[in-house]
């Protein structure tokens, strides 16, 4: 729920900004900073991509169509620790 919420603040940051509301953005971005102590640390982008490598060849996939499947079991290995688009980045950098 909270992890949700984050990603809430830091979309309404970006369009806040884009749109010349700096006041608004400023307030988000303050309750982004409250939310955050919350949350347990985002796995580092190298992490991932050991992950990614181990359970690609462990479950054999070669090809662009299990992709999903390679994906599922990646989020299963981080346990929540892992942002899924950083995951389907490396993922698709597999192929």
């Amino acid at each position: 729920v909270i992890k949700k919420q984050a990603k809430q603040r830091k979309d309404s940051i970006e369009q806040f900004k884009a749109g010349g509301r700096d006041e608004l953005a400023e307030s988000e971005e303050k309750e982004l900073v409250i939310l955050s102590a919350y949350l347990p640390e985002d796995m580092s982008r190298e992490e991932v991509e050991k992950i990614a490598i181990a359970k690609k060849e462990e479950l054999g996939v070669t090809d662009k169509s299990k992709i999903g499947i390679l994906m599922g079991a990646i989020m299963k290995e981080a346990k929540g620790k892992a942002d899924g688009t950083v995951v389907k980045e490396v993922v698709e950098g597999l192929f």
